[in-house]
């Protein structure tokens, strides 16, 4: 028996396969917490994304926040840990508006205590993360945001990654984070 596929057939096909996949990906949920791709959770919950991290200890002080991060590469290729590869978002559920901070922020600065610039799989690592020059009020939301591939090349001139993160989130209440 012969199998032929006409052009019209094979574009059918392809279009149908697509369908397929796209389909199967809304099945799968859409709870960030579950996902591979966006792991979530409170502060010191250990996300894993191409290693194993941690976010803790948040507190936040005349405009300044710092927190504990520790990292363990659990990936064939080397991470490179830069302050630039976080992000921080504030939101105000009383105006519903969100403020970001990231290292192209005016007034704000986003440091580590040390950088990493080439973390081995296996290799564990732990510093301090630093944002001065942010506002947080009582009763509203803070999520750091760790992109652990930033660039797909280390020379800093490669494709962003910016769809693959990590977030830890908290409430900001009596000088405190809750979940």
């Amino acid at each position: 028996m012969s199998l032929e596929l006409s052009r019209r057939s094979f574009m059918k096909l392809s279009a149908l396969s697509a369908v397929a996949v796209a389909g199967s990906a809304l099945l799968s949920g859409c709870d960030d917490s579950s996902s591979t791709l966006y792991p979530s959770g409170a502060f010191g919950k250990k996300l894993s994304l191409m290693g194993e991290f941690t976010l803790s200890d948040p507190a936040f002080s005349n405009g300044t926040l710092t927190c504990n991060f520790t990292a363990k590469c659990t990936s064939s290729t080397p991470l490179a840990i830069r302050a630039k590869f976080f992000q921080v978002e504030v939101y105000n559920p009383t105006t519903k508006k969100t403020r970001v901070y990231n290292a192209e922020s005016d007034g704000c600065s986003l440091t580590l205590g040390t950088s990493n610039y080439y973390l081995t799989k296996g290799s564990t690592w732990a510093t301090t993360f630093t944002v001065t020059g942010m506002t947080l009020a009582e009763g509203e939301t803070l999520s750091v945001m760790y992109f652990p591939r930033l660039e797909s090349s280390s020379n800093g001139n490669g494709q962003a990654y910016t769809d693959l993160h990590a977030t830890w989130k908290g409430t900001y209440k009596s000088g405190k984070f809750t979940n």
